[in-house]
């Protein structure tokens, strides 16, 4: 029986909130499913992403304060030398990845920063077209494991997606900002976006660790053709009930796009407007702004309005995004991890 150990955060900390336990707790599931394994959590103590993972694996917790020797330290006293390591944290080097080496059979690293020189076993990043980034060259025995083709999505959401019709004076309107929201995008967003959507009925998704949730229903519960949602995952029906989705540039806008949703992108950290200005580019999605710029105003308030009287662009949103991820993510790394 093989051992899997995931060392992974998330909590309402900025830059790591909870998509990377949500991309770790696919991963896990697939191979429960696959295979009788056994699987571990690694996590630091914030409660928020610790109480996402303890209901269905066991965790074993870190200090969130816990330097970068002592963090080698505990990890390897837990894991085996047998086991198969997969690591989803920011800071990560080769020096962490050389002793950690010591002691699991397999190291495997998600990297959404694009890391030169590294040398992981399995080096996955699966940030759509990223490949372009990489050379094999700098990575030497490391497989590289690149772009959307590695992306983890539910195949449930990609078998029901389908092209949205707009032709229609009133939409449905959904908005998720991940789940635990630490810049609150949330309140933002109603703040400065959601007059623009008068007329149309709009979801906003509080996610499970979104600090403000009971302030936002208390200030906001009145609002016009607005409903609240707490704690829903995965957002898949949301996604297919819906035409219009606002999200930050994480896998939420990925999945958004792969449900046919015409999916608008504000992102908040460097790496999600990469994303959502190549998104944008390619006619997949629309990139509204970074959120520092809609704080001050200072981007186009009236976007959905510009879109709809612009030759259907609505529509080629909903259709081209189909096409980005085939629902196949999961399965292909972990025959990856198993070669």
């Amino acid at each position: 029986m093989r051992k899997y150990y995931f060392r992974v955060d998330g909590g309402n900390a900025y830059s790591i909130a909870t998509g990377h336990i949500m991309r770790c707790l696919k991963l896990a599931d697939f191979i429960s499913v696959k295979e009788e394994a056994r699987i571990y959590f690694i996590m630091k103590d914030y409660n928020e992403g610790v109480n996402l993972v303890k209901r269905k694996y066991r965790t074993n917790l870190l200090n969130r304060d816990i330097d970068f020797n002592n963090e080698i330290n505990s990890i390897k006293n837990i894991i085996t030398k047998d086991s198969i390591f997969i690591c989803d944290i920011r800071g990560v080097n080769n020096e962490y990845i050389t002793k950690i080496k010591e002691s699991c059979k397999k190291f495997v690293l998600f990297d959404d920063l694009r890391l030169k020189s590294i040398h992981p076993d399995i080096l996955i990043n699966p940030t759509p077209f990223c490949y372009e980034d990489y050379k094999q060259d700098n990575y030497h025995s490391t497989t590289l494991l690149l772009g959307e083709k590695y992306f983890f999505i539910n195949p449930s959401l990609s078998q029901s997606a389908y092209a949205r019709n707009f032709k229609k004076d009133r939409y449905n309107i959904m908005a998720s900002f991940g789940g635990a929201d630490p810049c609150n995008i949330t309140g933002i967003f109603i703040k400065n976006i959601v007059p623009s959507l008068k007329g149309h009925h709009i979801s906003i998704v509080l996610g499970s660790a979104y600090k403000k949730k009971s302030e936002i229903v208390k200030k906001y519960k009145d609002l016009e053709s607005v409903k609240f949602y707490t704690d829903i995952s995965p957002l898949d029906k949301l996604f297919l009930d819906n035409d219009i989705a606002f999200t930050c540039g994480g896998d939420t806008c990925i999945e958004a796009c792969s449900s046919g949703i015409a999916t608008f992108i504000i992102s908040s950290i460097y790496y999600e407007r990469q994303l959502g200005q190549l998104l944008h580019q390619k006619k997949m999605a629309y990139f509204v702004a970074d959120i520092e710029d809609i704080k001050n105003n200072d981007f186009d308030n009236n976007c959905l309005e510009t879109l709809k009287t612009n030759n259907g662009l609505l529509n080629n949103l909903s259709k081209a995004g189909m096409n980005l991820i085939d629902g196949r993510g999961q399965e292909r790394v972990y025959q990856a991890i198993l070669n």
